[in-house]
């Protein structure tokens, strides 16, 4: 067997057990077997595409985005291009979602903000019902003094008006 023949072999056995542990949901193993055939055929495209997608279907762009860089240098012409499409692909989702975050964060702070401001708001208000409760209750308090000094003062002269009666009364 020629050694061609015996490296396209290798490569794709790495490849099939490569997707066979995909299929197994065991993404380190895929991961270990397409980066193998990275190793046996750096010429190509195809691996540097298996181990990115793996990494991609995890979220983890930065690692994506590292394999496919990796095979810059060693590829040529068509598989180059390939790979450059991918990498540009990768590289526009990365910004995509970096974006999309930013909005979230932005978002949840508005969101916190507006929160903090309504709390501070129904926190005025219930500081604004407690006084006005307050100043009903010492209005109450006040007239009821009132009405008492007034109630006391009319028993008051009601007694002086009868004391002078009964005065005028011994005088007759």
């Amino acid at each position: 067997m020629s050694e061609k023949l015996r490296v396209d072999k290798i490569y794709n056995n790495l490849v099939s057990e490569g997707n066979a542990a995909i299929k197994n949901n065991d993404y380190n193993l895929a991961i270990t077997k397409f980066t193998s055939a990275i190793e046996t055929k750096p010429n190509i495209s195809e691996p540097y595409f298996l181990v990115a997608n793996v990494y991609i279907s995890q979220e983890n762009y930065d690692k994506a985005l590292t394999v496919l860089q990796s095979g810059v240098d060693k590829l040529e012409g068509d598989e180059l291009d390939k790979l450059n499409s991918k990498l540009s692909e990768v590289e526009a989702t990365v910004k995509k979602i970096e974006e999309e975050t930013k909005k979230k964060e932005e978002e949840a702070r508005k969101k916190a903000e507006e929160e903090q401001k309504e709390k501070k708001n129904a926190l005025s208000k219930n500081a604004l019902k407690n006084l006005q409760s307050n100043q009903f209750h010492l209005k109450q308090r006040l007239m009821k003094r009132i009405l008492n000094i007034k109630e006391q003062r009319f028993i008051e002269a009601k007694e002086d008006g009868l004391k002078l009666l009964t005065i005028e009364s011994f005088r007759e």
